[in-house]
Parts: structure tokens; C-alpha cells; sequence
């Protein structure tokens, strides 16, 4: 899997965008394209039992299974050991279009929406797994980068890009190309590639602009409603007692009465606490 169109964005200015965060520190491209990298690597050594792919990868066994419900997740994250140009045209692509899609929307509003497109494309795959022959394992970020691309093209429709290093477009163009390459590719199949799952992403990219959807908002609504459905906790407050309120009154009777200086310590110190009793009452 991968995309195969190698896309790359160029500012109208020339030259390359680079990721870029106003509030400093590493992006979330960048940290995504190191868990990849990683991950990658990782699985050079475990390659000669194809371990990555059993353990992390979408197969006929995910949705029918809830223990192996986390591979919805994790395959997004696993390419093939055997071939770097895998990892190396997906990472190339989220470097391009993910810097500039995350800062429109922002570093948590931009990871929301990569895993929940991740997550998307798993289930879809897992969908197809129990009705039809596919790819034995899905693995991949094709998924995921193919709704970033599209999500930029969105956004920046008049932006020029590069096909293959060569032919300059415009981003709404290339969304385009991106979209038939991929339904051409689902009707014919004959090949390894998930392209059920590249739509997944560019169709979750199509619903989150045109629906104003914002993943960070209705997350954030969730909790507090959860917060707010939780049992309520009430403060009980003992009433004040009625024989220091008797002996409250007798005592401010004579402050009135003959002043400050009359009162004993002992009557300070039970009005400070008849006044603390109300306080609290309050």
C-alpha cells in the first residue's frame, strides 16, 4: 500500500513548507513521522516471522474478535519491512501536507482527526475482511495521509503542488486525481493495495469540512457531560447548636449592654464560635 502518485506541496513563493509550530516545540507531523519510523525499524528485526503485520496489522480475525480490536488503531502505524519506499512516500507525504493541514487546525484538533482517520480506514478494511476477499493484512498510513492530502486540497485549493516532482497543479487538481486513481484502483483490484481504505480517509476528510465537524469540541463535550452526569456531592452542614445560640444571645445582650470590656475570656471565645456556627450556616 501506499500512495503511488508521489504529490509533493510547493508555496506559491517556491520552496518547500516546512512544519512549523507557533507554540514551539515538535509538531505533531513530525512526532507521527518518528512513531512510524520507529516502529518501522523495529520490524526489520522481527521481519523473518512477519510479526508487525500479525500482531499490529487489520486482518479476517479484527472485527470479529474484540481482543484484536486495537489493530483498528495500530495497523496505521506498521509498514511492510521488506520495502522502504512503503514508509518512505507515506512519511514523505505527511511531511508536506501534515505541516500545513496542522496548522490550520491545530496540533490536538490535527491528531484527533489523523487517528480517528486511521481508526476509520481499520474498521472499513475489517468491514471488507468479513464480506469479501481483500489483502490478507492491512498495514499502512496510506489511509490516514490519503485525508490529510485531501483535507489540504480543501483548504488550500489553489495551492501548487507538484506530481511527481514534476508536473505542477493545483491542490483541488490533485484532490481530484487522488479520489479516481483510487476508485479506478477499488474497481479493477487485482493488486495488494487497500484503496477501500485511501477513500475511507479522503471520504472522512469530505464529512469533517463540509459537516464543520471538530473533534477536540465534542470530545471536550463528552467529558464535561460526563462530569455533570456523575453523582452529585452535597456538603452537609451541621445546624448551629440551639444552646449556644441561647447562651449567643445572652451574651451579645450584654455587649450591647455594657461593652466590650465586660465580656470574660470565656464569653469571647464563645461568641468567635457561635460566629463561626453561622458563617458555616450560611
Amino acid at each position: 500500500m501506499g500512495i503511488y502518485d508521489r504529490e509533493y506541496y510547493q508555496e506559491d513563493q517556491g520552496g518547500f513548507l516546512q512544519p512549523r509550530q507557533s507554540g514551539g516545540g515538535m509538531s505533531i507531523t513530525v512526532r507521527l513521522i518518528i512513531l512510524n519510523a520507529v516502529i518501522y525499524f523495529g520490524g526489520i528485526f522481527l521481519d523473518d516471522k512477519g510479526l508487525p503485520a500479525q500482531w499490529l496489522g487489520v486482518s479476517e480475525n479484527t472485527l470479529t474478535n474484540p481482543l484484536y480490536w486495537y489493530q483498528f488503531l495500530t495497523y496505521g502505524f506498521v509498514h511492510d519491512p521488506t520495502s522502504a519506499m512503503h514508509l518512505l512516500f507515506n512519511m514523505i507525504g505527511l511531511w508536506f501536507f501534515g505541516a500545513p493541514v496542522e496548522n490550520r487546525l491545530g496540533r490536538r484538533e490535527f491528531l484527533f482527526f489523523y487517528l480517528i482517520a486511521v481508526i476509520f480506514g481499520g474498521l472499513v478494511a475489517g468491514i471488507r475482511h468479513s464480506l469479501m476477499e481483500g489483502p490478507t493484512t492491512v498495514i499502512g498510513a496510506s489511509g490516514a495521509i490519503t485525508g490529510v492530502i485531501l483535507l489540504f486540497a480543501i483548504f488550500y485549493p489553489r495551492a501548487k503542488v507538484l506530481l511527481m516532482f514534476i508536473i505542477p497543479m493545483p491542490a483541488w487538481v490533485l484532490g481530484i486525481l487522488l479520489i479516481v486513481q483510487n476508485v479506478f484502483g477499488q474497481i479493477s483490484g487485482g493488486d495488494n493495495i487497500a484503496y477501500d481504505v485511501h477513500l475511507a480517509g479522503a471520504a472522512l476528510a469530505a464529512v469533517y469540512y463540509f459537516g464543520g465537524l471538530n473533534f477536540s469540541r465534542f470530545f471536550d463535550r463528552f467529558s464535561s457531560n460526563r462530569v455533570r452526569r456523575g453523582p452529585k456531592l452535597r456538603v452537609h452542614r451541621p445546624k448551629t447548636d440551639g444552646k449556644v445560640a441561647v447562651e449567643a444571645d445572652r451574651i451579645l445582650e450584654k455587649l450591647h449592654r455594657d461593652g466590650l470590656e465586660s465580656l470574660t475570656a470565656r464569653e469571647k471565645r464563645m461568641l468567635e464560635k457561635y460566629s463561626r456556627q453561622v458563617r458555616d450556616d450560611e
